[in-house]
């Protein structure tokens, strides 16, 4: 995800990027009250969570 969020920041140099982490609750908070406009979010990473690739 990094390397296509820095592609599209340069092909488009007027837009302003600050990265936050959050839990889901967070995140969607923010959206609802305009803190922020847009969110990328999916699953914790491997083993954050004790999930490992054997579990799938």
């Amino acid at each position: 995800m990094p390397k296509a969020i820095a592609a599209f920041l340069k092909d488009h140099l007027e837009i302003h990027l600050d990265l936050k982490v959050g839990n889901r609750q967070e995140i969607v908070s923010g959206l609802r009250s305009a803190s922020f406009d847009f969110a990328i979010m999916g699953p914790p990473t491997w083993g954050s969570c004790g999930y490992l690739r054997s579990d799938l």
